[in-house]
């Protein structure tokens, strides 16, 4: 019996060794886990701050983007709606010589503006861009001979009146000048 005490004894005793040892490397993963842990958190928040300076400045980025774009947008709308069309006006409707004179004079200017604004474009590669602005300009030099060169007689509506052929000559220029507006809009290198 003193046998199996001793027995039980030295069993027990190899028994709470392992115990011992599996608490010990229990204890001991946990403070590894707990150190590990402990210096990799601020590691991570260093890493996380990275990131999140990072998307700050493509956030930034985005929206400075988006900004010109509008600003793009707003520019070509308010020209748009700032000229409005030769048709629509209360001096293409008018049978007064002084109130048609001076719609047509406002309406070239506004159109000379606009050509103006468009030499100013970079359209990227497009040569020919130059061209087309340089018909725009002639076509409007020739809208204003047009307006000059009109009498009161001429003032007075008819399809083959004098009249009637700038009229033409001034809606041709304005469409041209929207055309050109929407190709430089559309062609306009992205920076």
């Amino acid at each position: 019996m003193g046998r199996r005490n001793i027995h039980w004894s030295s069993i027990h005793s190899g028994i709470q060794v392992r115990i011992v040892s599996t608490m010990n490397a229990r204890i001991l993963f946990a403070a590894v886990a707990l150190i590990t842990t402990t210096l990799t958190v601020p590691s991570l928040r260093a890493a996380e701050e990275k990131s999140t300076t990072e998307k700050l400045k493509e956030t930034t980025s985005d929206v400075v983007q988006a900004t010109k774009k509008t600003s793009k947008k707003a520019a070509h709308v308010v020209a748009e709606t700032t000229r409005q069309a030769w048709k629509k006006t209360k001096a293409y409707f008018s049978e007064d010589t002084k109130t048609y004179h001076e719609g047509a004079t406002k309406q070239l200017k506004d159109l000379e503006s606009e050509i103006s604004q468009l030499k100013t474009r970079n359209v990227g590669d497009r040569d020919y861009f130059t061209t087309r602005i340089h018909a725009l300009e002639q076509q409007h030099k020739y809208a204003e001979d047009q307006l000059a060169g009109l009498s009161a007689e001429d003032l007075r509506r008819g399809k083959e009146s004098k009249r009637n052929r700038l009229d033409q000559t001034i809606e041709r220029l304005e469409d041209h000048v929207n055309l050109a507006q929407k190709e430089a809009k559309d062609f306009a290198p992205t920076e």
